[in-house]
């Protein structure tokens, strides 16, 4: 299991896996790891290129919403019902 937080931004993940060859792993991110700054379009193309590479390595993230993260990702079913499917990448819920 993997533990990281405070991303703002996929990229560091897309790194850490491929810099450090890291696969069959459970990664938990604990937050803030920058979902809504960008347009909506433009987050969901980069998940799901981060799902793609989950899914190649056989990797699983979850995501936890941190304060600077678009919480409609998290509790909106009808938006997130608009959203593909990611098979990799699990939204957390706050509980």
């Amino acid at each position: 299991m993997i533990i990281i937080g405070d991303t703002h931004s996929i990229r560091p993940i897309f790194a850490a896996i491929d810099d450090n060859n890291i696969e069959n792993q459970n990664i938990i991110h604990v937050g803030d790891v920058g979902i809504g700054f960008l347009s909506v379009e433009q987050d969901v193309a980069n998940l799901q290129l981060l799902d793609r590479a989950l899914i190649e390595t056989n990797n699983k993230l979850y995501l936890i919403r941190g304060n600077h993260d678009f919480k409609k990702f998290w509790h909106d079913e009808q938006f997130k019902s608009s959203l593909p499917i990611f098979k990799n990448i699990i939204f957390v819920r706050d509980y």
